[in-house]
């Protein structure tokens, strides 16, 4: 609204809204804020915060689609880096091309057993480079691999958390002072903000309910203050 380029906090949450159509609850809020302060600006988001909230919170069956089309993509391109190797020995070296695929392979995935090696100059120099870029190739496909079967979604991690809440604190809503016609939740002693867990497959388990209110209100608030 304000056209500087990021969203303030009044604004984030009609924005998430529209996108993904459905409410956003506090304890949502506060996670999203602390998971994706990529530039430390505690007020307002940026562009890239933004996006990378909304893939966040997209439908677990948009995510896992989403992975599946990364995975096929780099497994394509890996293969089609495979074959481009493959046929530059088989000019530069003079082998077979089951031989230069049977080097290119063994070269990419680091297992380098030494049976052949390229004796040109122009082989040697090519594999340098080839094997600088395909290495990386083949470290995105093993890690995007790794994420789609080991790392779980911030909306299951969440969803877990919120049950760990007392019962009065899972379906509440806040909404900034200004944002909505709806007023900010009354100012409450100072506490300190709840601190993000140290490693994020951990969950965040409250001792009590008023205090985890208190708390919840306070790191949202404080955040609009600023």
């Amino acid at each position: 609204e304000d056209g500087v380029g990021t969203l303030r906090l009044r604004e984030l949450r009609p924005a998430v809204r529209e996108k993904v159509a459905r409410e956003i609850t506090d304890y949502e809020v506060m996670r999203l804020l602390q998971e994706l302060d990529i530039d430390g600006a505690k007020d307002s988001v940026s562009y890239a915060e933004y996006c990378k909230m909304l893939q966040l919170l997209s439908p677990l069956a948009t995510q896992k689609r989403d992975s599946r089309r990364r995975i096929a993509v780099l497994l394509l391109t890996c293969a089609l880096w495979l074959l481009l190797g493959s046929s530059v020995l088989c000019g530069t070296e003079g082998w077979d091309f089951h031989i230069s695929l049977w080097f290119c392979w063994v070269t990419v995935t680091t297992l380098g057993f030494g049976d052949f090696l390229p004796s040109t100059s122009a082989g040697e120099v090519f594999v340098v480079f080839w094997a600088t870029v395909g290495l990386g190739v083949c470290g995105m496909v093993l890690t995007e691999v790794s994420n789609a079967y080991t790392a779980t979604p911030f909306l299951t991690r969440v969803a877990k958390e919120v049950r760990a809440l007392p019962p009065d604190l899972r379906g509440g809503q806040w909404r900034p002072a200004g944002g909505g016609g709806e007023a900010a939740p009354a100012a409450a002693p100072a506490v300190a903000p709840v601190a993000p867990p140290k490693r994020r497959t951990e969950s965040w388990r409250p001792s009590s309910s008023e205090p985890v209110r208190r708390r919840i209100a306070c790191c949202l608030a404080s955040s609009e203050a600023k």
